[in-house]
Formats: C-alpha cells, structure tokens, sequence
C-alpha cells in the first residue's frame, strides 16, 4: 500500500514466502520499494529451485505446484530480482534444514526415484555425514530455503 498523509513511510517490510506466490513479484516489490522510508530494510524468504532438494526431485517435488507456488526463482534469480527494485543485498543465505529429510520421504515412497549413486549414497549414510551434509548446503546457499535481507536505495 501506498503511505498515507502524515506518515513518511516504513522502516521494514516482511515477505515470508511471498514472491513465490504472486503474479508479479517485480511489481510487488516496486510497491514495497515505494512505500519504505529511505535506507528501509525488506526481509525475504522463498521456495529456490536452485536448492538441493527441489533441483533433485524436480517435478516430482510434492512441495512446488500450483496454485500454491507461482513462481519457484534460483537464488541467483532472486537477488537480481531485489537488485532491479532497488535494493541493496545485505544478507542471503539458504539457512534451510530440510533438503536431505524431504529427498529422504520422497524416497521412501518412491524407492524407483532416479537418483544418482551420490545422492543415494548421501541419503542412505548415517545421521552424521547427513546432518554435515545439510551443513554443507547450508554454508554454500545451496539449500532450497532462501532467506535475503535487502536495503531501500534511491533508485538512480
């Protein structure tokens, strides 16, 4: 919405697994741009297709359909996204802690998923080298939850 008389505009605005589901995630994010104060902060998070488990499973991913998820962007996509409205990346991480459990349940139900020998290998380990490797995908944003924080810019 636009700010309204008397009041300047936001310091911060929240868009918890929001861009994903709209049609037009550039101009939602035009409107949250215009209505934040100079320097505000918008925080984001969504569904990467860049990460682990959606880049594994693909389509069969029970977790990305429509309706419920318009749009499924890389990571990368994503940042360029919040570039072109304005903003400054302060943070992005893929703080995720579910990629190997949800490869994990797809398996179980479909022991015929096409799966390469590594990514079997890693799912069949044991809870150690798991957990270590959701760490790795975590520490090298290549988890499937994306977590940005971005600072309003003048555009120019």
């Amino acid at each position: 919405r636009q700010p309204t008389a008397g009041l300047d505009g936001f310091g911060a605005a929240v868009l918890f697994e929001s861009l994903d589901r709209v049609d037009d995630p550039a101009a939602l994010l035009a409107a949250v741009h215009r209505c934040l104060l100079p320097g505000g902060l918008v925080f984001v998070t969504a569904l990467v297709c860049s990460g682990f488990d959606v880049a594994v499973l693909g389509l069969k991913n029970l977790y990305v359909y429509p309706p419920d998820r318009t749009n499924c962007f890389s990571l990368s996509g994503l940042e360029q996204l919040l570039q072109r409205a304005g903003f400054a990346l302060l943070e992005v991480r893929t703080p995720g802690v579910l990629d190997v459990e949800i490869v994990q349940t797809h398996l179980r139900a479909d022991p015929a998923l096409p799966l390469s020998d590594f990514e079997r290998q890693v799912l069949m380990a044991d809870q150690q080298t798991q957990q270590a490797f959701q760490t790795f995908l975590q520490q090298n944003r290549m988890s499937s939850f994306a977590r940005l924080i971005g600072r309003k810019q003048e555009k120019g």
